[in-house]
């Protein structure tokens, strides 16, 4: 399946901060620093992905509602299907893009964000290494490791790790919109998409009522038809 139905059904549901947060505390909540209040991520508008792996991911970017001590949570879609072991030098790059947006070179002391990082993967094959550059180097002795040495590093979400159960339990606490996103990027293209559809029609119906009257029910009609 072609990036733009995953694109548009992720920024659709996921580019609200309120959703996200919801997605984050289910997903990760365990794993991000606790400096992030993931009740009031606000968005924050750009996108940093090279142009030639649009096809591959969906960036989004959000700040805690607290400006004066603000960091920066940057949330990375992976739609490829075989797992990329130099994320952590993707992200550098990216990194860097969203420091130069904000002018972090021109800040001083005390006032450049931090940026926490999430890659949410959805693909068919195992991910288990590189979840930080380090990770990358050749090996060093012990007692040759420096403190100094440069590293980044991000909280993996593999979807297909997560039981189906698991997100439907915590349904309750979330909007019928992140639920359902979560199962469908989950399932997209498989053979058990129709059925997963089928086993969950009172959140489909939760979906209905509460989106009604909005795009956000047109965008997942158009996913499921290309989904399953």
């Amino acid at each position: 399946m072609k990036l733009p139905i995953h694109d548009s059904l992720m920024r659709a549901v996921f580019a609200n901060g309120k959703r996200a947060g919801e997605m984050l505390r289910l997903l990760a909540g365990n794993r991000l620093s606790r400096d992030i209040d993931l009740k009031n991520l606000i968005p924050v508008p750009g996108r940093f992905v090279d142009p030639e792996l649009h096809q591959h991911e969906t960036d989004l970017l959000f700040m805690n509602s607290d400006s004066e001590e603000s960091s920066l949570l940057y949330v990375l879609v992976e739609h490829q299907s075989t797992p990329l072991e130099a994320m952590a030098v993707r992200l550098m790059r990216y990194g860097g893009r969203i420091y130069a947006n904000i002018g972090a070179e021109g800040r001083r002391r005390h006032e450049v964000p931090p940026i926490h990082t999430v890659v949410l993967y959805h693909g068919t094959r195992p991910w288990e290494k590189g979840l930080s550059l380090a990770e990358l180097h050749p090996p060093v002795p012990h007692d040759r490791q420096s403190p100094l040495s440069f590293n980044v590093q991000y909280v993996l979400i593999n979807l297909r790790r997560i039981a189906d159960e698991f997100i439907r339990r915590e349904s309750a606490k979330m909007e019928a919109a992140v639920t359902m996103a979560l199962l469908a990027l989950k399932h997209a293209g498989s053979e058990d998409f129709a059925i997963m559809l089928g086993a969950h029609r009172d959140i489909l119906s939760r979906l209905y009522h509460e989106h009604a009257q909005e795009e956000l029910l047109q965008t997942f009609i158009s996913y499921f038809m290309a989904a399953a």
